[in-house]
């Protein structure tokens, strides 16, 4: 994603951005707010970055696959640098596997978003998920977390 606009303020909130190449979201001028976003590539660069003075202002998102995940913006506590475990990333299905890091780690957006993008309501259980999709099954609806992570 590539925001160019110095008048007003993207937002990018509950967005998966997965295969990306060498720059995940790129904020050129103005301000961004990326909030509950997944950023996901294998090709180098940053998940998350911004130039010429441009603004980038994020919380609850998971970036993975890039040497750097951040350029001229400081990572976040409440952000996940973990693999998000899609279903089937190779036949383009980036909804989220069981198990995955992104379900139940987002923030309440609810008075913004009230359903993912296929129309499922948000929060399927409780606690939005990182990405464009909830998670479902409530037997899965769960996130493994790591060992020194607090909840």
């Amino acid at each position: 994603l590539y925001s160019y606009d110095g008048a007003d303020t993207a937002n990018v909130h509950n967005t998966t951005v997965a295969n990306a190449g060498y720059y995940g979201i790129y904020v050129a001028s103005g301000n961004a707010n990326v909030i509950n976003t997944i950023v996901s590539g294998s090709n180098g660069g940053y998940g998350l970055l911004s130039v010429n003075n441009a603004r980038v202002n994020h919380t609850h998102n998971l970036i993975h696959g890039f040497p750097s995940p951040y350029y001229a913006t400081a990572g976040s506590e409440t952000e996940v640098l973990n693999n998000p475990r899609f279903a089937n990333p190779t036949s383009g299905d980036f909804h989220l596997a069981k198990g995955s890091p992104a379900i139940n780690a987002g923030t309440d957006l609810s008075g913004v978003l009230r359903e993912d993008l296929e129309g499922t309501p948000r929060p399927a259980y409780n606690v939005f998920e990182i990405g464009a999709y909830e998670y479902p099954d409530p037997s899965g609806s769960f996130r493994v977390l790591t060992w020194n992570e607090q909840r």
